[in-house]
């Protein structure tokens, strides 16, 4: 494929996000797996060990609604390429826009960066 190969149908686009994202979320769960017994557990028990009720479910729409949220701009931003591609200061307005809105919705939570604790 050697980087150039472009998917020509929705099928195989929607196929192409999907892999990549089964395969960035299985590398995320290597990285910030607790131990090995529980990443085998895991990976082989195909995530449904973690449930889909209570709480787990409350905390998986939750976060689902932040990566929604957050990944509004870069929406956005696909659909003014898409859109206008030549008009460079629209693109410029809208980084500036995302900047204010970033400094002014900002919120400083105080935790500690904790990745270096596995």
């Amino acid at each position: 494929m050697g980087g150039r190969w472009v998917p020509r149908t929705w099928i195989k686009k929607t196929t192409a996000w999907f892999v990549m994202f089964v395969l960035a979320a299985i590398g995320w769960t290597i990285f910030r797996a607790p131990g090995m017994d529980w990443l085998v557990r895991v990976l082989l028990s195909g995530g449904m060990q973690l449930g889909f009720e209570g709480d787990s479910l409350a905390v998986g729409l939750v976060v689902l609604s932040f990566t929604l949220i957050y990944s509004l701009p870069l929406f956005i931003m696909l659909f003014i390429n898409r859109v206008v591609p030549d008009r460079k200061w629209v693109h410029s307005v809208v980084h500036a826009a995302f900047v204010i809105l970033l400094i002014v919705f900002f919120q400083d939570s105080r935790q500690d960066f904790i990745y270096f604790q596995f």
